[in-house]
């Protein structure tokens, strides 16, 4: 069976960012209508009690869209250069992902 362009994309952004884990859904079945997203945000990153960060990203494309979830414990060796693109974040709080420039 051939996997949907938007769960292609939303892999791609899992393993260009080494993601140490990785879901990936169909629109409306992850959180729906939890989240709303700025227009210039591509999802949200919240950080758990022991640090792990996980972004719930979103990829629109052609009117579909996707979702996936990565999470970045701190020994991940990709786990600084997240934290530097999210920003300032704390256990417990939830903020806005810019998209990464290329």
């Amino acid at each position: 069976m051939r996997m949907p362009t938007i769960q292609l994309v939303a892999m791609s952004i899992a393993m260009a960012f080494g993601a140490s884990s990785i879901a990936v859904a169909t629109a409306g079945s992850l959180n729906e209508g939890v989240f709303r997203l700025a227009e210039e945000s591509i999802g949200t990153a919240s950080m758990e009690l022991d640090g792990t960060i996980v972004l719930r990203l979103v990829a629109r494309q052609r009117g579909m869209s996707g979702e996936g979830v990565l999470r970045y414990a701190p020994s991940d060796p990709h786990y600084p250069g997240i934290l530097r693109h999210v920003g300032p974040i704390k256990p417990g709080e939830t903020r806005p992902v810019a998209p990464w420039r290329d």
